[in-house]
C-alpha cells in the first residue's frame, strides 16, 4: 500500500519557499486541493519529497506536473529503481528525467505582484534588448542542464545492469531561469536544439552557431554556448525533450474554477496576426507544453507517444525541413491576478466597482500585449501598404505630368495656328 503524503504538513522551524506559502493562504485553496490531488499515487523513493517541495519548490512541482500528465496519458510507471526520474514501462517503454533551469546561483524569484509582475507577459517581443537578453539567458541556463544530464546518462544511468541503451532517453525541461519566467515559448529551445534563431524585427528565423554568455551585470562573456545541439554526436542519446515555460502558479489556477483573471497569450501561425489574446479561454493541462524530437537520436522516440490532447511537437520532416504538429494555437504565456479579499463582507457592497477594476486591468493588459506581440508583423504590413499606396501616387502624377504636357502642348499649337491666321 502506497503511502499518503501531506505536501502542505507543517514542519516546525524548516525553510518554506515563498510559493508554498501563497499556497497555504485560502485564497489559493482551490489550486492546493489541485497540486495535492496531481500528487496522489506519487512514490517517494528516496523520502525527501516533502522537504524539496516545501524548501526549492520549482524541481519538485515540475515533476508532480509531469507525473499528472503521464498519469493522464495512461503510462505505467516502474518505481522500483531511483533514477531515471521516470521509467516507462506500458503501453510503451522509454525513460524521462526531469529537470529544472533556474535563475543563477539559484536565487529566490521575487514574487510581487506589481506593474513588473502581471504585465510582464505583455511585454512580447518588441523590444530588441529585452528580447536579446531573454534569450541568451534561457538559452544558457537550458544548456547546461540539458549538458548535466547527457552527463549523468553516460556516466550514472546506463552503468547500471537493469538500464536498457536500447530504450528512448527524454530529458523533461521546465524553465523558471528569468526573474518574470513565462514567456520565453519555444523560441530559446528551436535556437538552442535546431539553431534556428527568430528575430521578431523580420518576423522569421536566422541560423547561429553559437551565442556568448551573459555576465551577472548583462555584459558579454567570452564562453559560447553552441547553438543546433540536436546535430551533435554528443547529443544523439537524448532522444527528445519535453519543455515548458508556463508551468506555475499560473497553471493550477488556469486548470481551477477559481475566480481569479486570467489573460492569456497564444501563438497560432496566422500570417495576419500570429499572436492571439484572449481572457475567456479555458486551459488544458498539456497546453504549454512541448516535444522536441532529435532528428540524430541514436534511439529515436516514436511521435505516437505523445500525440495526446494539445501537445505540440517539433521534428525534422523527410525533407529535412524542421516542421510542427499541433491540433490548435500554442500557450506562449498568461497574466493570472484577483483581489485576494474580494468576496470578504466588508467588501460585499463595493464588490461592484472591484469588478470593474479587474475588467478594466484585463482590457489594459490585453490592449498592450496585443500590441507589443504583433507589432513586427503589423508594422510590417503598415510599410507594404504605405509603399505600394506611394508607389501609386507616383504613378498617378507621372500620368497627370503626362496629361498636362500633352494639354499644355495642344494648346501652344492651337496658339501657333492663331498667330498665323492673325498675318
Amino acid at each position: 500500500m502506497k503511502e499518503k503524503m501531506d505536501l502542505f504538513s507543517e514542519r516546525k522551524g524548516a525553510k518554506m519557499h515563498s510559493k508554498v506559502s501563497f499556497l497555504l493562504k485560502e485564497y489559493y485553496e482551490e489550486e492546493r486541493k489541485l497540486l495535492s490531488e496531481m500528487f496522489e499515487g506519487f512514490v517517494d523513493r528516496d523520502h525527501k519529497i516533502v522537504n524539496q517541495f516545501q524548501e526549492t519548490f520549482h524541481s519538485t512541482f515540475w515533476e508532480i506536473y509531469l507525473y499528472s500528465l503521464l498519469k493522464k496519458c495512461n503510462f505505467e510507471i516502474d518505481w522500483t529503481h531511483e533514477h531515471p526520474d521516470f521509467i516507462i514501462t506500458a503501453p510503451d517503454k522509454f525513460y524521462i528525467e526531469a529537470v529544472t533551469s533556474n535563475k543563477r546561483f539559484n536565487k529566490e524569484h521575487d514574487y510581487r505582484h506589481d506593474r513588473g509582475g502581471v504585465w510582464e507577459i505583455t511585454k512580447g517581443y518588441k523590444d530588441p534588448e529585452d528580447y536579446n537578453f531573454l534569450m541568451r539567458e534561457s538559452i544558457s541556463r537550458n544548456y547546461y542542464k540539458i549538458r548535466d544530464k547527457i552527463k549523468c546518462y553516460n556516466d550514472k544511468y546506463k552503468q547500471n545492469d537493469w538500464f536498457d541503451e536500447n530504450l528512448p532517453y527524454i530529458v523533461a525541461l521546465g524553465s523558471y531561469c528569468q526573474e518574470n519566467y513565462g514567456r520565453e515559448y519555444v523560441f530559446p529551445l528551436l535556437a538552442l536544439l535546431y539553431g534556428q534563431y527568430y528575430l521578431p524585427s523580420q518576423s522569421g528565423f536566422s541560423e547561429g552557431d553559437y551565442v556568448y554568455r551573459l555576465e551577472e551585470d548583462g555584459a558579454d562573456e567570452k564562453e559560447k554556448i553552441p547553438l543546433g545541439i540536436f546535430y551533435s554526436d554528443e547529443y544523439a542519446d537524448v532522444s527528445a525533450i519535453i519543455y515548458s515555460s508556463t508551468v506555475s502558479l499560473g497553471k493550477l489556477s488556469a486548470l481551477c474554477s477559481s475566480n481569479k483573471k486570467i489573460v492569456h497569450v497564444w501563438y497560432d501561425g496566422d500570417s495576419e496576426e500570429p499572436f492571439k489574446i484572449t481572457s475567456d479561454q479555458k486551459e488544458k493541462l498539456t497546453d504549454g507544453l512541448f516535444v522536441f524530437h532529435n532528428p540524430f537520436a541514436k534511439t529515436p522516440l516514436s511521435k505516437s507517444i505523445f500525440e495526446y490532447e494539445n501537445i505540440c511537437q517539433f521534428f525534422d520532416g523527410e525533407d529535412g525541413v524542421l516542421k510542427s504538429k499541433s491540433p490548435h494555437a500554442h500557450l506562449v504565456g498568461r497574466a493570472v491576478f484577483g483581489t485576494e479579499d474580494k468576496y470578504h463582507p466588508k467588501n460585499l457592497d463595493k464588490l461592484h466597482i472591484i469588478n470593474m477594476g479587474e475588467l478594466s486591468l484585463v482590457n489594459k493588459l490585453k490592449v498592450e500585449a496585443d500590441y507589443n506581440y504583433n507589432y513586427y508583423i503589423r508594422n510590417s504590413k503598415r510599410f507594404i501598404v504605405e509603399k505600394i499606396k506611394s508607389e501609386m501616387n507616383a504613378r498617378n502624377e507621372k500620368v497627370i505630368n503626362k496629361s498636362k504636357s500633352k494639354s499644355k502642348s495642344k494648346k501652344n499649337d492651337m496658339q501657333k495656328k492663331s498667330r498665323r491666321k492673325n498675318r
